[in-house]
């Protein structure tokens, strides 16, 4: 009676250890488990038995048959020496019964509710097994080898992040902006730094060439604390200077703002910038940034002419969404430059411009004057959302060009009167602000 016993109790705890231990290591999420491989031996072991899926698997699988099978047999014509003379049939039923629910459904269910606790438990008997089996799993990893079965990937993908991501959302364990910015930056290794620099045309530069007034206009005119430096143009960079520097040097020696003086304060300012080649991810420019610690670079093709500028900003900007400060806001002025000739700021409302250049409402495309549409808004919506430098369209007589950008936005547009006679006389008028 007792060997019947032990025999039954052998074959459903065996049974339940490997429905538990199959359940738990096949539902435990890896990126949990690797958070705590620092930390916890046994989650070293899970983490590898994950690496390792087929080995675990199988030594369980093979460990559950053998004692069902052989088990079941065994208790079976124990039942019999002991009962001589009893209906087998009402053993089969009742020991059938308790394996489906004692080795079954109860463990399984425990395993894929608990299954971070219940994986760690398991780690240290699961590898014992796995190792005593090692020579079954051998075999079968031979034959999956011949049948072309291949090794279990177990990465998480970026679209895996990236619903991840969604689902802690929907949880309400992430909110709307730590989403975004997974979503952002798995982005970034198949961005490459063509899709974010500053493009060549729009880079404000500081010259040793030009006189002290022409560089402090510049400066004033750029966005970035950090600006480029060169002998004469794009062609023969000498550096960057940061106008913090320059900006103390001439508080301190304001005879300094002289042409010769601002030059030799430029020389002595100047830094070395980072160099990069348009076609490195970005992910690639972020760890270029981090090692150099810098905050720009310039930008060659494989030729090694330079086609843009790019910072770390930009790259932060990929991440978070757009960070404005007061000088990153498009201007919202209209300049007169002659008669038939305007200058119009990216933030200026387009409503503004229709009644200052008289435009018929027939080239508005519907659009509400009395919204927050503005100069920008238009110059997307006439070039289907392709801005860039040098971009033309033109509504009734007037045509506009893109003359300036700063991080996809339009900073100036020129409207230019087509037909507009005796341009020679009137280029000799002075530029003013329209009110």
């Amino acid at each position: 009676m007792f060997l019947l016993l032990l025999t039954v109790f052998m074959v459903i705890a065996t049974s339940f250890f490997c429905s538990l231990s199959e359940a738990a290591l096949l539902s435990v999420s890896r990126v949990r488990i690797e958070t705590l491989v620092e930390t916890s031996r046994p989650a070293r072991l899970v983490s590898w038995m994950k690496d390792h899926l087929d080995r675990p698997v199988v030594a369980i699988l093979v460990l559950n048959t053998v004692a069902n099978t052989a088990g079941a047999a065994f208790a079976g014509r124990e039942y019999q020496r002991v009962f001589a003379g009893a209906n087998i049939a009402a053993f089969t039923v009742t020991f059938t019964i308790a394996v489906l629910v004692f080795s079954e459904l109860l463990p399984k269910t425990l395993g894929v509710r608990h299954a971070v606790p219940v994986s760690l438990l398991i780690a240290r008997p699961l590898r014992l097994v796995v190792t005593l089996m090692r020579p079954m799993t051998w075999v079968v990893e031979r034959i999956s080898g011949m049948l072309g079965v291949g090794k279990q990937t177990g990465v998480v993908s970026l679209d895996d992040l990236r619903a991840m991501a969604r689902l802690a959302v929907h949880h309400k364990a992430l909110g709307r902006e730590g989403q975004m910015i997974i979503e952002s930056a798995s982005r970034l290794p198949r961005m490459s730094v063509d899709q974010l620099m500053i493009h060549r045309e729009d880079i404000v530069f500081l010259a040793l060439a030009d006189d002290a007034e022409k560089n402090l206009i510049k400066a004033r005119r750029s966005m970035h604390t950090r600006v480029i430096l060169c002998h004469h143009s794009l062609e023969d960079i000498v550096g960057f200077v940061n106008i913090k520097d320059v900006l103390w040097r001439i508080v301190d020696e304001p005879d300094l703002l002289e042409d010769s003086g601002l030059a030799r304060v430029l020389g002595e300012a100047v830094r070395t910038p980072l160099e990069v080649r348009e076609s490195m991810d970005v992910s690639g420019l972020l760890q270029c940034f981090s090692m150099n610690h810098e905050h720009l670079a310039i930008v060659k093709d494989d030729q090694g002419k330079v086609v843009g500028m790019v910072t770390l900003e930009d790259v932060v900007e990929e991440l978070i969404g757009e960070v404005d400060d007061e000088y990153d806001r498009s201007p919202d002025n209209i300049e007169f430059m002659r008669t038939g000739l305007y200058r119009l700021g990216g933030g200026t409302p387009w409503s503004k411009a229709v009644e200052i250049l008289k435009l018929p409402p027939a080239g508005l495309h519907n659009v509400d004057l009395d919204g927050r549409f503005d100069v920008n808004d238009l110059a997307a919506d006439m070039l289907r959302g392709k801005l860039r430098t040098g971009g033309v369209f033109s509504i009734g007589r007037w045509r506009f060009k893109v003359t300036r950008m700063r991080r996809g936005k339009v900073l100036h547009v020129e409207a230019l009167l087509l037909g507009q006679p005796n341009e020679a006389d009137d280029a000799r008028q002075e530029p003013r602000l329209v009110p």
